[in-house]
């Protein structure tokens, strides 16, 4: 894990929102204080820090597929990502920014509030127990179930 903040934020949901937690789940809420460490709440804190200067226009957002950025002119990595949560395509804004003296375009994406009750339920739909067999492999998959209906 090394400090990752993404791999430790599932065990601080607080109980209200989780929507199912098995006796491993559990063990593992019970001994979140094991988990953490000064290296994990330094990183946490610099990729808020990162996340902040790139929205309030500080820095320009950074990205670690450069070259899906240069191919396509946006990270279609995340893009599939936001697409599978459910996030709507809003469109592509060419050479938005100037960036080290090259044209970057962005891609906007978004969940507006009536979106929400239909991706919540696909969310506990995904993670319901019933989801999963035996080995716990997924019965239906986050994409189908978050994808819009046409």
């Amino acid at each position: 894990m090394a400090g990752n903040p993404t791999v430790l934020l599932v065990l601080f949901v607080p109980d209200e929102e989780v929507v199912y937690r098995n006796e491993f789940g559990a063990e593992l809420i019970d001994n979140a204080h094991r988990f953490v460490s000064r290296l994990a709440a330094d990183r946490f804190l610099g990729y808020l820090q990162a996340q902040k200067a790139a929205m309030t226009g500080q820095r320009a957002a950074h990205t670690n597929r450069p070259e899906l950025v240069a191919a396509h002119g946006y990270d279609t990595k995340y893009a599939m990502h936001a697409a599978r949560l459910g996030f709507q395509y809003e469109g592509l804004f060419r050479q938005a920014v100037i960036y080290k003296g090259r044209n970057r375009d962005t891609a906007w994406f978004s969940i507006i509030d009536g979106d929400w009750p239909r991706l919540r339920a696909a969310f506990e739909r995904w993670l319901s127990p019933a989801n999963f067999d035996a080995e716990g492999r997924q019965r239906e998959s986050l994409s189908d179930l978050t994808r819009p209906a046409e």
